[in-house]
């Protein structure tokens, strides 16, 4: 997780982490420490910041396992990008803005 290229993606790979202990691609077992996540959450209409504490697990480092970091990793590591939704008018079927196509199959 100190990997990570954001720290705010931390709950995110604690959570994959986990399921794939579930799942069993994984081999790991929790110890009864704690350690902060290096994410910081904002509570509405408060100030200032606050972080939360999982429980520490410890994984054997196979290469099945570390692979599966590895990947984990460079999925998150993958910008997000969002776009505004762009209102369909005949304008935007015409540049391409819209896919016309996909969005008269969904009617």
């Amino acid at each position: 997780m100190n990997d990570l290229e954001n720290p705010q993606q931390s709950d995110t790979f604690v959570k994959l982490f986990r399921a794939a202990v579930r799942d069993g691609r994984v081999i790991a077992t929790e110890l009864p420490e704690r350690f902060m996540l290096p994410k910081e959450y904002t509570r509405r209409g408060a100030e200032g910041t606050y972080q939360r504490n999982a429980r520490e697990m410890v994984y054997e480092a196979t290469p099945k396992a570390e692979k599966w970091a590895e990947d984990t990793r460079a999925a998150l590591a993958q910008a997000r990008t969002r776009t505004a939704k762009v209102q369909f008018t005949s304008e935007a079927a015409e540049s391409g803005a819209v896919d016309f196509k996909a969005l008269a199959a969904g009617i």
